[in-house]
């Protein structure tokens, strides 16, 4: 970037880009019982069961209703993305190239010209996608695009009508809008983006999916096909955009970006403004550490994979797009809304199980939680409880996949009694006397050698101490 390379030799290794995600948004489609009544297509979305697959193409397509009707929820009401369609898209064709018109003057006495810029659209003209899809197993997104096309034909035609609030703005309600970035090796820096507005399908290949070809065993057509998609606007690499996403994302979940960064100085005190609010800002010439994460980023691991909302960070590192975890509320296989179950088996490893402790059965320690995160029923725990004797230690249980748990102390209490909540105190309990002994040996040592703490001492004191503070077990 500053000295030129004399000899040309081309030493600079080559700039190389994956493609990310690609995000489409929810259209406000109204679904609503009056409208669906009178199609003969749409009726069978007219369904309150909330198991039904029926029900979530209507919540996913309709944000409205599946707001006012949150009760028994299959879908993520703070994602404001089709899911199904956004993990099934293979490939997306069709961007318009940013072309400026030119004007070339008219020749001279010697034929002479003179050609400039004449302007551009600056891409507002309509363009043609065509969105690739792997169908999954049971075509839910052709069901979603089949009864978004024919939604399309039945509001204009006045057939069923659109929200009253979108009738007074003029708004267009079936369109959405397409988000996609290129990112660098890391799968995790943007390079480049783009977002496509005013997008809405035309048109499903059933013609090719009901023909009849020899030789062919499956219909490939109906696994494996191409949507057209008509795009009112195109903007590459502008900060509008960006904008525009990190809106959407809290609009849907306004929790999202809550006490991301809250700075603490040297001295451990929290990092305000000149009006008194805690700083939410980057300083990282000051701040030595956060404090607090409404909703902590989410790890590069396959154990978080399909999990939490998509966000834009700034970062010295430039723009970085991040996952953070969000508690979904849809657990079907417990019974209770509020706590996701992956959310949960993700915590038990974690050893964090007082968050909800009233549904785990009786169990010595938290540790032995992770001999049940492989599908083991209720029933198979307490057929396993039965097995271990009635005095175990609290502070160290160690077993195998087909071993009796191990007694390694002499801490004795009665598993008769323990519940979650109280395997979770002693844990806690234990955690704290070893963060206290290690804040007892770093001063120990300072004395030792008659000196005051240093700067890194009282910082990772502090650190210690508001572990101590807190009610999460890591």
């Amino acid at each position: 970037m500053v000295a030129l390379d004399r000899y040309n030799r081309g030493l600079m290794a080559p700039h190389q880009e994956v493609s990310g995600p690609i995000f489409i948004t929810r259209p406000r489609l109204a679904l609503t019982s009056a409208n669906l009544r009178n199609s003969d297509v749409l009726r069978y979305l007219d369904t309150s069961d909330n198991t039904s697959a029926a029900n979530m193409i209507r919540r996913i397509l309709d944000p409205e209703y599946s707001r006012r009707n949150r009760t028994g929820s299959m879908i993520d009401d703070n994602n404001p993305f089709i899911v199904p369609l956004c993990n099934s898209v293979i490939s997306l064709g069709g961007l318009p190239d940013r072309v400026n018109q030119e004007y070339t003057s008219q020749g001279g006495l010697w034929g002479e010209n003179l050609t400039t810029v004449k302007g551009s659209d600056d891409l507002r003209g309509t363009y043609n996608l065509n969105l690739g899809i792997n169908e999954p197993q049971g075509a839910p997104v052709y069901a979603l695009l089949s009864a978004m096309i024919e939604f399309e034909r039945l509001v204009t035609d006045g057939e069923i009508f659109a929200y009253k609030d979108d009738i007074d703005r003029r708004e267009i309600c079936y369109t959405c809008s397409i988000y996609h970035f290129n990112l660098d090796n890391t799968h995790r820096r943007i390079t480049k983006w783009v977002k496509c507005t005013g997008c809405f399908p035309l048109s499903l290949p059933d013609g090719a999916m009901l023909s009849v070809n020899p030789g062919e065993r499956y219909v490939e057509a109906a696994s494996k096909y191409s949507v057209p998609w008509i795009c009112n606007r195109v903007e590459y690499n502008r900060p509008g955009p960006l904008m525009d996403f990190r809106a959407l994302m809290l609009t849907f979940c306004p929790s999202l970006n809550d006490g991301v960064v809250f700075y603490r100085d040297k001295s451990g005190s929290p990092i305000t403004t000149s009006g008194g609010k805690l700083y939410t800002g980057r300083w990282p010439d000051k701040a030595v550490d956060f404090d607090y994460s409404a909703h902590p980023k989410l790890t590069w691991t396959p154990m978080d994979n399909f999990r939490g909302l998509p966000w834009l960070e700034n970062t010295p590192q430039g723009l970085q797009l991040i996952w953070r975890r969000v508690d979904n509320p849809v657990n079907p296989l417990l019974g209770k809304a509020g706590v996701d179950i992956t959310d949960k088996l993700i915590r038990i490893v974690d050893g964090k199980i007082n968050q909800f402790s009233e549904e785990l059965p009786a169990i010595p320690t938290n540790r032995y939680m992770l001999q049940l995160v492989s599908g083991i029923t209720e029933e198979k725990v307490k057929a396993k409880m039965n097995d271990i004797k009635s005095t175990v230690s609290v502070d160290e249980i160690k077993t195998t996949n087909d071993e009796a748990p191990k007694v390694t102390s002499t801490s004795v209490i009665s598993t008769q009694t323990l519940t979650g909540a109280e395997a979770a105190n002693f844990a806690r309990e234990n955690r704290n006397a070893a963060l206290r002994s290690i804040i007892e040996s770093i001063k120990a040592n300072a004395a030792k050698e008659n000196r005051e703490l240093t700067e890194y001492e009282k910082n990772r004191i502090y650190k210690l101490e508001s572990r101590i503070n807190t009610n999460v077990i890591h």
